[in-house]
Order: structure tokens, then sequence, then C-alpha cells
């Protein structure tokens, strides 16, 4: 056999290896030394790639840089301690062809103390290349937590995924269940929302491509979803619908919802109520008081105060095309007469109220950069806001360390093999 020839036709496409092939001696040799130069080369192939990461890892090589970011942060009340679940991806660099090289998402749940740290954190989920996360968070009537929650999987730029929605649930919140699927096929990580009726079932609401779907459970067995009559227009381009679901204080399901345009079109907010298993014609909420609009509400019946709490938030133009969102909270006794309270920069992403009737609420840039947490006696004056602390997960700086080593072992591996094959065409198998 004649590596020169053979070398050559296979490769001979490339130019480069056109000239790299005159190095290669123009004689037969025989199948033996073939095979033993092929054992040779996948020996350092091997020995080289598992040398180079021990030498990596002693030597505390490549240095790890990662960027971190939150995802759809909810709190929840207990006792009167405020608790947080929210997601937190961490990837190293990205490329603008494959997207980042190391990438996962997880959520994290805990107390949420007033300087803005999370304490006894544990881990509810993990999900490889996962960036983003939409969450429910429900304490029940027995006392117990139920987190409901879809993600968002990014394989490459131009390979992405959502997942089905899941259901978990915790006794004391530091040891959570496995998760239950309430719905298999894909949905949209725009907000759930799960909530407990009257008779102890569950209630969840969600959005599956442009439906939105609701679904109900006893004794953890999900009914089949149906949709509800109202969703995004397929015709509009651009329009947004985030909705809000809550019980109002006759034990009724409620939802409201934006709805309107990216492009400035803003149709104001819109209400149904399902009633005895039929949803109510769709009806616009409006306000003797002040004109209500704007995108994401969320919105929870108050036992304390009696009333209603609804936080709208508004995009206000700074310049061209600079936006800064500013989130208006509002109270109403009577669903008509709405009273503006107060108003916070950012986008207000979850609001609960403790058993005395104070608020708490945290707020996120839209790049999940930062959160920012504050409490409130009647919703009108705010405590100071505190930025809650980024997670550090030495388990995720490893598992980046061991991906970066493998990277450059893997270089280094394949530059080994192919001096290692020069050679062995030159020295070893011509004589």
């Amino acid at each position: 056999m004649n590596p020169r020839a053979t070398f050559t036709i296979l490769l001979g496409w490339c130019p480069g290896v056109k000239a790299a092939a005159k190095f290669i001696p123009d004689r037969d040799v025989s199948n033996k030394r073939i095979a033993f130069s092929l054992a040779v080369v996948v020996t350092v192939v091997a020995s080289s790639y598992m040398l180079s990461d021990v030498v990596l890892a002693w030597a505390g090589l490549p240095s790890v840089a990662l960027s971190k970011s939150f995802n759809d942060p909810v709190l929840g009340v207990r006792d009167g301690r405020v608790y947080l679940s929210v997601g937190q991806a961490t990837q190293s660099g990205s490329s603008a062809f494959t997207g980042p090289g190391y990438l996962q998402l997880s959520v994290y749940f805990g107390e949420l103390l007033r300087n803005g740290t999370l304490v006894n954190t544990v881990t509810i989920a993990e999900v490889e290349r996962g960036t983003g996360i939409g969450q429910s968070l429900l304490l029940t009537s027995s006392n117990n937590w139920k987190l409901a929650y879809s993600y968002y999987v990014l394989y490459t730029v131009s390979q992405e995924a959502h997942s089905p929605l899941y259901v978990i649930e915790s006794v004391n919140g530091a040891a959570w269940s496995t998760p239950i699927k309430a719905y298999n096929e894909q949905t949209e990580t725009i907000n759930p929302t799960l909530l407990e009726l009257e008779d102890g079932s569950l209630f969840l609401l969600f959005r599956s491509g442009k439906t939105w779907m609701y679904t109900t459970a006893n004794d953890g067995i999900w009914n089949e979803p149906a949709p509800t009559p109202f969703g995004l227009d397929k015709g509009v381009e651009g329009q947004f619908l985030y909705e809000s679901a809550f019980i109002d204080t006759l034990g009724q399901v409620n939802v409201i919802w934006d709805e309107g345009s990216i492009y400035g079109n803003d149709l104001g907010l819109r209400y149904s109520m399902l009633v005895d298993g039929a949803w109510s014609e769709p009806m616009n909420l409006t306000s003797n008081l002040v004109p209500l609009n704007g995108q994401e509400p969320h919105i929870f019946c108050s036992t304390v105060r009696g009333g209603y709490y609804l936080s709208v938030t508004t995009l206000i133009q700074t310049g061209s095309p600079e936006w800064r969102p500013v989130t208006q909270l509002y109270f109403s006794r009577d669903w008509v007469n709405w009273e503006r309270l107060s108003y916070f920069d950012n986008w207000g992403y979850s609001l609960v109220e403790s058993d005395d009737g104070s608020l708490a609420r945290v707020v996120m840039d839209r790049e999940g950069h930062n959160i920012y947490y504050s409490w409130s006696v009647d919703g009108v004056i705010w405590s100071n806001e505190v930025q809650v602390n980024m997670i550090v997960d030495e388990g995720l700086v490893l598992n980046e360390s061991a991906y970066q080593r493998s990277n450059f072992s893997y270089a280094i591996s394949i530059l080994f093999s192919l001096t290692t094959l020069l050679i062995l065409t030159r020295v070893s198998i011509i004589r």
C-alpha cells in the first residue's frame, strides 16, 4: 500500500493537504506497520489528553469566567417569612453560531432576608443547556409548597425547545418531590399560574404556543387541559399577551391580561371569570379614578384589606429608541375605583402579602442581571431596595472548569496525534 497515494486521493481536495502529502514517503508499506502506527497514534491521543487534563487541573488552569443571569423570581410567604424561588442561568462565553459553550439553568429556593441574601438555599431543578424559566409558587391551605414551572432549552442559536409543564411540591421547603408532568407537550416559559380552589383542588393556567390553556387536579392527578377563549391573535404581528389568574372574594377563578402590540398600540387590560366550568365573555378592566393599561399585570386578592392589589408595567420612552419600564401599583375594594398607591422602576415580577397586611416585592431588569427586593406596610411607602445576591454554586464552577480543560486537552491531543503521525510516516513505517 502506498501511503502518499492514499493520503493524496482521500484528502486531495485541500491544497494544504496536497503539500503535506509530499512529506510522506512514496513507497509501499506493509499493513502490519500501518496497524502498528495507528496503534501508536491512538495511544498518543489518549495519553496526551489524560496527561494534559491532569496537568491543567493541578495548575488550576484555565481560569474560569462565568456569567450569570436571573430568571423569573417569584415570592411566597409562610409564617411571616418571605421565600424566593428563582432560576439562575450560568454560562461561559457564547458563539454567534453555536451558542454558549457551557450553559446550565438551576432553580433555587430559600428564605429571602431583608439584606437581599438567600439562606437555607436548596436546588429544586437543574437543566443542562437551560436558559429560561416560567414559574408559579403556591403555599396551600395545608401549609405545603407547590411550584409549577417550565423551562427553555438552547442547544444552538438555531435549535431550541420548550419543556413540558411540571409541578413539584415540598412540605418544608428543604426537600422537594419528583416533578409531575401536568402537561406533556411543549409550553411557553411565560409565567404559568398555580392556584388552590376552595375545595382544595388545584387550578393551573399556562400557555402552549399561542393558546392559553387551563387544567385542574385532585389528589395529584391532572385533568386533560382545555383552551381558554382568550389568546394571541395570530394575525397581529408583534402582539403581546401576559396573564395573571387569581381567586376573588367569592372563591371564583378570574384571569386578567394585557392586550396590545409591542409597537405601541396598547389596548388596555381585559379580564374573564370562570363560572361553573365556563369562561365569561372578555371584558375591559376600567377605573373611575385612573387609567389602567400596560403590560404584564400581576393581581391578587387581599384577605387582610378586603380588596385587590394590581401591578402593571408601562414603557416610558426616554429617547429613540430607548424605553424605561415603570411599574404602577394599584388597589381597589370594589373592582371599579382603582387607587394608584406607588410606582417603581424596572419590571414588577412578584408581589405578596403577609398575614399582617405588609407587602413584599421583587423587581428585575429585563436582562436579568439584577433583582431588587423591598417591603412596605401599606403599599404607599416602601423601604429602600436591596439587591438580591447571586447564588454561588461551587459545583457549577467545577463543571465549567472541567469543560474548559476538556477543550484544551482535546486540542493538545489532536496536535500531538498529528505530529506523531507525521513522524511515524517519515521514520517508523519506512524502515
